[in-house]
């Protein structure tokens, strides 16, 4: 809701960032149009590097593909950083990270983490996705709902179902 009010630039470089679950300055906005790969029909960004020199690819979610015809962005990035204090503040959100219920852009990558968990994927999925180095990170980032912890103690004390292997045959 806050990204409809800024420019369409912006709208699709924090869209985008959001979609592919970087990091907005540092990932999404040095990328070019060289970076996008279509392979079927997925597109993925190339985002850098690995150590070993392979690339690192993300999939483009398809509401984010519209973004990439703005590639490469044409401001630096404190004009995108204002931008979105400017959305923030038109409508009604507190910023920074030293206000309660401050929003910054990067809380746009916990909200993919916690998004992640609730529909069912793992604390790897989340590190995968987010390109986090530890376990521990993915904690932070992923928050746990009631009604996943709910979920996940329904089942305890009850027969877990198998399916037949390694049962003695009669």
């Amino acid at each position: 809701r806050a990204l409809r009010a800024i420019d369409v630039e912006s709208c699709a470089l924090f869209n985008l960032a959001f979609r592919v679950a970087s990091r907005w300055r540092k990932v999404v906005w040095p990328r070019h149009q060289e970076d996008v790969e279509r392979v079927g029909r997925d597109v993925w960004l190339r985002v850098g590097v690995t150590k070993n020199g392979t690339p690192r690819m993300k999939w483009v979610h398809p509401d984010a593909r519209w973004a990439l015809a703005y590639l490469p962005f044409e401001h630096g990035d404190r004009y995108y950083y204002d931008r979105f204090c400017a959305a923030r503040a038109a409508v009604g959100l507190p910023g920074g990270r030293d206000v309660p219920g401050g929003l910054t852009a990067h809380d746009m990558r916990h909200v993919v983490a916690t998004d992640i968990r609730k529909r069912g994927g793992s604390l790897s999925d989340v590190g995968s996705a987010l390109d986090h180095d530890s376990y521990a990170a993915s904690q932070r980032y992923a928050q746990i709902t009631p009604a996943q912890v709910k979920r996940g103690l329904a089942g305890v004390g009850r027969k877990m179902h198998t399916s037949g292997a390694g049962r003695r045959r009669k």
